[in-house]
């Protein structure tokens, strides 16, 4: 999870860790030495940071893994570009929820109240 607010990048961590092994970056850098590092299955990013970073991000994280999960939060309405498919974008605020479902946590196993 790539998120330079360190309060949302706790809750993000907090939430998702019940079904995942969460890896957290607050640069695009960072965010390259764990795709580098370690098999991911999903890349979460905030459209908060350079778009040519989480772009190469995005590249190196398919170039190793063809069906990685991406997901991109944005701060504001209309991401700046939903021409991939292959990529789910999530307007801040949301639900986390709203983003375990994006990242295949069944329906069933989410909170009541999420």
């Amino acid at each position: 999870m790539l998120e330079p607010d360190p309060l949302t990048q706790w809750a993000l961590r907090a939430y998702l860790a019940r079904w995942f092994t969460v890896q957290t970056a607050d640069s695009v850098i960072m965010g390259q030495q764990i795709v580098a590092a370690q098999r991911v299955d999903a890349v979460v990013m905030s459209n908060e940071l350079p778009a040519v970073g989480l772009a190469a991000l995005e590249a190196e994280a398919r170039r190793r893994r063809a069906e990685v999960t991406i997901v991109r939060t944005a701060a504001e309405p209309g991401p700046p570009s939903r021409d991939d498919p292959r990529v789910s974008y999530l307007e801040k605020p949301f639900e986390l929820a709203q983003l375990a479902r994006l990242l295949g946590v069944p329906e069933t196993e989410l909170p009541e109240h999420s």
